[in-house]
């Protein structure tokens, strides 16, 4: 009885790590419950055979169709509908491939369903793998950098919680989806992420109000492992009154995402602040300083000051001002003592 008892408390560990665990895409065909998989068909212009999403050469104009293979893993026919994005960045600092509600950043010269379009939905007959073309339009002007972004495809009917589940204390639905990645660039030439911090933002809540500060990436690059460092100072002081330091993030070119300062659950007083922050990448470093002033739960932000460059002028133009004031001093002494010596070669000479 007791071996019975272990085997069933054994069994039910067991089973709850299994439904807590990630299930990845490359094990549909195994995980009960996914219905279809997908699979990109790599061409020959891809950029990296062994990536699994379409990372493409192309030219200006150019027009090329690639194909993504939807399997079947059900006994039943499937209608499958899919969906192209730009690839954005949210608030937690990852890049969003698939579908999501990030608006598109001013600075997206091209959205990814202007090039790249298909079919909206597919159907798939029951136990058979159906291939999906997309067709890619390159455009007509020479592109710099990258044009990143994704197709998602999910279930026909999945995309909205049923009414009645909406009302129910706690819904739970499960809604399986997979996206393939599109990463399409011209000539090659690499082309740096440039980041600048827009307006604050201030969420007042009861637990978890926040200093919101916009991170924009201006160029079509992305920014990898991005660490960026915040704290919140009064106005004119030194001490710190909140900070924040986040890792391991990544930015898609062209897009823009909130980083948070947490409160740690407190509000700000009206009054005047500073917002220090300092971005960082392997090859560049961004900081910046941003005066903002609170007024009744509202937030008021000032221009910011762009302190690296302002420090580094600052101390270079002074520098080159000490280099030429040390110089002018030792040519006045070099010259004051030439004229010492001649004079004294005068008075040897002349006592002589």
């Amino acid at each position: 009885m007791k071996n019975i008892h272990c085997f069933k408390f054994f069994s039910m560990i067991c089973i709850g790590m299994w439904l807590c665990s990630p299930i990845s895409a490359e094990a549909a065909e195994e995980a009960p419950g996914l219905e279809f998989s997908v699979k990109a068909i790599i061409p020959d212009n891809q950029v990296d055979q062994d990536n699994t999403y379409f990372d493409l050469k192309m030219e200006p104009s150019q027009k090329q169709t690639v194909e993504v293979e939807i399997w079947n893993l059900t006994d039943r026919k499937l209608e499958v509908e899919t969906q192209i994005h730009s690839a954005a960045t949210n608030k937690n600092g990852v890049i969003e491939y698939g579908r999501n509600d990030i608006l598109s950043d001013e600075t997206l010269s091209y959205q990814m369903d202007e090039i790249v379009t298909c079919d909206s939905r597919i159907v798939v007959p029951a136990n058979e793998t159906v291939v999906l073309e997309l067709d890619i339009r390159m455009p007509d002007e020479k592109y710099e950098g990258i044009l990143a972004g994704g197709i998602t495809f999910q279930l026909a009917g999945t995309g909205e919680i049923e009414e009645e589940d909406k009302e129910a204390d706690l819904a739970i639905q499960n809604i399986y989806s997979y996206v393939v990645g599109i990463v399409l660039h011209e000539d090659g030439k690499e082309v740096q992420p440039e980041l600048v911090l827009n307006d604050l933002s201030y969420d007042e809540a009861e637990d978890a109000s926040a200093v919101n500060a916009n991170i924009q990436n201006i160029m079509a690059a992305y920014a990898n492992d991005l660490e960026i460092e915040a704290r919140i100072t009064r106005i004119n002081t030194k001490g710190t009154l909140y900070q924040e330091t986040k890792e391991n993030m990544r930015m898609a070119p062209n897009s823009n995402f909130d980083f948070s300062v947490d409160l740690n659950g407190n509000k700000l007083n009206d009054g005047e602040f500073t917002l220090y922050m300092t971005a960082r990448t392997a090859e560049k470093e961004w900081n910046w300083e941003k005066d903002f002033t609170v007024e009744s739960g509202r937030l008021y932000s000032a221009e910011t000051r762009v302190y690296e460059e302002e420090t580094g002028y600052f101390w270079l133009f002074a520098a080159v001002l000490v280099i030429v004031l040390v110089s002018g001093i030792m040519v006045c002494r070099y010259k004051r003592m030439l004229k010492i010596r001649k004079n004294l070669k005068k008075l040897i000479i002349k006592d002589i």
